[in-house]
């Protein structure tokens, strides 16, 4: 996984347009059960409540077609999808079917890379990919690796096999990431050193900013940022600053890359619990700069799939 050797030039004023990815990072067990995290028991441990994740995310997708999020750990999905009642299980597959949610990696969980046995990784890939083709009817595409620490060429080939186009991941040694940074080398083409290399490539991409909204931008029940305040009319007025700091730290992270069509999480550790805090507020800054073409930057809500 050498970075190439060519750096090429980026031009900062150039038109950006920049995928937001909203999507809650949801760990199978960590420092609680997996029922605890599905249920929100246990919150003196650590605030968390996937149930409330995807009904929320359900209830406001419906209507607001340009609202976008991606669904990760099969095995919350399929606890949600036993308790759901008709309706809310016909607006998710319909929100599948109109790709408004996209279920990327789909195993049971999000796997380490250092510790399982490879076949414990196919094995529990399969359990997830078999269960979201056979009920909700669809086929991921895409890898999702945001929180294993550190990545393997194995799990390279493995996906590439599973027949995912792309796979995005977030934690990467500090070293590599500095030289993958300099040299604008943070999307990839992997060809994994095995026999089969050539027929296991997979284009790769690392977050510029861990998995987590840029710096400023989290609003969420479990984040700590200011909301955006949009009316000039009222006390605390700052919309304009607010989307001129966003715009300022893209065009940063667009010198790191090597186009101008890039991506970026909305979204962490069990969050969007309450998804009308994100978009309220993601909604006012998005258009306040798309509307002026000043900054020539586009912002969209949107999934790995379709910025891939």
């Amino acid at each position: 996984m050498n970075p190439p050797t060519v750096s090429l030039a980026y031009n900062s004023d150039a038109n950006l347009t920049i995928h937001l990815i909203p999507h809650s990072h949801d760990d199978v067990g960590w420092l609680k059960t997996v029922d605890d995290y599905y249920y929100g028991a246990d919150q003196a441990t650590q605030w968390a409540g996937v149930q409330y994740t995807l009904d929320t995310v359900v209830s406001d997708l419906v209507g607001n077609p340009d609202y976008k999020f991606s669904v990760v750990e099969i095995a919350f999905v399929y606890r949600w999808w036993n308790n759901a009642n008709s309706t809310m299980r016909e607006r998710f597959l319909a929100l599948i079917q109109n790709k408004q949610i996209e279920i990327i990696n789909a195993g049971w969980c999000m796997s380490d890379e250092a510790a399982p046995y490879y076949e414990d990784v196919i094995d529990q890939m399969t359990i997830g990919l078999r269960w979201t083709k056979e009920v909700l009817n669809t086929v991921p595409t895409i890898g999702w690796h945001i929180d294993p620490f550190g990545h393997q060429s194995t799990t390279a080939a493995l996906f590439s096999q599973f027949g995912f186009n792309a796979w995005f991941f977030a934690r990467i040694d500090m070293q590599d990431k500095d030289i993958r940074t300099e040299k604008r080398a943070l999307e990839m083409m992997w060809h994994p050193f095995q026999h089969s290399a050539g027929e296991n490539s997979i284009f790769t991409h690392v977050n510029y900013y861990m998995y987590g909204p840029p710096p400023g931008f989290c609003f969420d029940p479990t984040c700590k940022d200011p909301p955006i305040r949009s009316d000039p009319t009222l006390d605390g007025y700052d919309l304009p600053q607010r989307a001129e700091s966003l715009v300022k730290y893209l065009r940063s992270m667009a010198t790191h890359y090597r186009s101008g069509h890039l991506l970026h999480t909305l979204g962490s550790d069990f969050q969007f619990s309450n998804t009308r805090m994100w978009f309220m507020n993601m909604d006012r800054v998005i258009k306040y700069i798309n509307d002026r073409p000043e900054f020539n930057i586009t912002l969209k809500y949107s999934t790995p799939g379709i910025y891939l």
